[in-house]
């Protein structure tokens, strides 16, 4: 579908909306691209040294709301979003455009997105609204990637969180079908 895209001066009111928004729910709130898709982190933020990483459904719903009342189309983080920051930080524009809004944004940090979303599967009893699908998501656009290696860059990015059983297992489960796969090829 080639419709033209939401307009630059609207992307950023929403922005500046969302992240007015996002301050008054007490949330920092993260739009990052990874592997061409618009993800969200929040974590609980005033008064901490250290944010709290939560599940994303409040950001999600805080977004929606905000898209909803600008009556942007379902699509438009991906459709709109994503391709304006990454022009934004191919132009060396992104970090301004973040202080303008209160919104941190970010592109191509899949490996801190991940170890944020890893520590989400870790501390929600069951993993809780799209933080699971997100790591699928960055996962998959990582290719070969390995346990050892997951388990790497959330001790980089968050050497005080614990990876519980439950982040452990579910990491496992979803680099199972890779591995097995790579293994059969080789005989």
């Amino acid at each position: 579908m080639n419709t033209p895209g939401i307009n630059p001066k609207h992307l950023r009111r929403a922005l500046t909306e969302i992240g007015r928004a996002a301050a008054l729910a007490d949330l920092r709130l993260e739009i990052a691209v990874c592997h061409g898709t618009c993800l969200l982190t929040a974590s609980l933020a005033h008064g901490r040294p250290v944010p709290i990483a939560v599940p994303n459904g409040r950001a999600r719903a805080l977004v929606a709301e905000v898209a909803e009342g600008l009556r942007f189309h379902a699509g438009w983080l991906e459709d709109d979003l994503a391709p304006y920051l990454v022009v934004a930080a191919g132009e060396g524009r992104l970090v301004r455009k973040a202080r303008e809004c209160g919104v941190v944004l970010s592109v191509n940090e899949s490996a801190r997105i991940l170890a944020h979303k890893v520590s989400v599967l870790a501390a929600a009893r069951p993993p809780a609204d799209t933080d699971a699908a997100d790591v699928a998501r960055i996962l998959a656009g990582m290719r070969a990637v390995t346990f050892a290696q997951v388990e790497a860059i959330f001790r980089r990015y968050c050497p005080d969180a614990e990876f519980t059983g439950q982040a452990r297992e579910w990491i496992e489960r979803h680099l199972v079908a890779p591995r097995a796969t790579e293994t059969g090829s080789r005989r």
